[in-house]
């Protein structure tokens, strides 16, 4: 098949320093032996009949309003185009995609206008404006289908315990059709190295240290905590090192209690340091993932060592192989597997 990707935001339209969730989708559909086109610069100028050359057409979506969002107009007009045409497929790889449709609805109703002074960096925002090409007319048209339609395929990057159902609900009419995949197999397949020395590990690795439940846990601990990334300029080595260094990794939960994907799980268990989440959530895989943090904190080194290993082995068993996921992501996109939504734990 011919599949063009492209996206929304940075994270959507950047591959190859990070590991990102459009990266997993590039490499698992390049390696099932499609030819895909990465488009990193989407334009508005791109026509009807350049996307029907393509099988699929993959776009990655997040709230029109966001100051990330700087890419939505040329995106939103290529998305608008394929729904029309047939061949658009979505997804999605921001935490707490309730913010993605209250943004969504807010551009429907004309709360909130995408014609404002303050997009007016965006690119393609003149043509916006304008409605130049009709791009404004394509891009309030597919915010007018996400408002109020049933979404194609869209997918989200997750861990094991990250059910449809909790997302589902976030995204009203349209969040029927959203598909699970896991980036971490895929991650743990490269080997990350590290000679950072954790002897004497001081404190520990955060993906966030914004949300409610990491401000109530970061109460009991007595190590600072850190994060895992800090800044743009962040090498994926540095980020590495840093995880490498560290007690621990604690992956934050959001807004009551949904979890979502962070690479910083498997940045961890590949440099062999125990990974902290919200235990509710983990304690099927066993006792290694039912661990709090104050108790991990009390550790020795050789103990979170052989932790860190137990957990590897354990969520290994819980999530699909990099090249069956490819083989699943390939036939679903060219229809051979047709799904509302899958649950991840029928995947073990």
């Amino acid at each position: 098949m011919k599949i063009l990707i492209t996206g929304s935001t940075s994270s959507q339209t950047t591959i190859g320093s990070k590991p990102t969730f459009v990266g997993f989708l590039l490499d698992s559909l390049t390696s099932a032996g499609n030819e895909v086109d990465f488009i990193s610069n989407p334009s508005v100028s791109m026509g009807v009949s350049e996307i029907k050359k393509y099988d699929k057409v993959i776009v990655g979506i997040a709230p029109p309003t966001s100051v990330a969002a700087y890419k939505i107009y040329p995106a939103f007009a290529i998305a608008s185009k394929a729904w029309k045409i047939g061949n658009l497929e979505l997804f999605m790889d921001a935490p707490e995609p309730h913010k993605l449709q209250a943004a969504i609805n807010s551009c429907h109703s004309g709360k909130s206008s995408l014609s404002k002074d303050f997009f007016s960096r965006r690119k393609g925002y003149s043509e916006y404006v304008s409605n130049s090409n009709n791009v404004r007319e394509n891009v309030d048209r597919f915010i007018d289908l996400l408002a109020t339609e049933k979404w194609p395929n869209t997918y989200y990057p997750a861990f094991p315990w990250c059910t449809p159902d909790e997302y589902q609900s976030s995204l009203s009419v349209g969040g029927c059709n959203i598909i699970p995949l896991y980036p971490d197999s895929w991650m743990l397949s490269k080997d990350y190295v590290s000679t950072k020395d954790a002897m004497q590990s001081t404190y520990w690795t955060a993906d966030t240290t914004s949300t409610p439940w990491f401000k109530e846990l970061e109460k009991h601990l007595t190590s600072e905590v850190v994060l895992s990334q800090q800044g743009r300029k962040d090498t994926e080595q540095e980020t590495v090192d840093r995880v490498r260094g560290s007690i621990g990794s604690i992956v934050s939960v959001y807004r009551q209690g949904q979890p979502w994907w962070s690479p910083l799980l498997a940045y961890s268990l590949s440099v062999d340091v125990p990974v902290v989440t919200d235990w509710r959530l983990t304690e099927y895989m066993g006792s290694e993932w039912a661990m709090l943090a104050t108790t991990v904190e009390d550790l020795s080194h050789s103990m979170r060592y052989e932790l860190a290993e137990a957990q590897k082995t354990k969520y290994l068993r819980y999530i699909p192989p990099w090249e069956r996921q490819a083989e699943r992501l390939n036939d679903i996109i060219s229809g051979r597997l047709i799904v509302s939504a899958m649950d991840p734990k029928s995947l073990n």
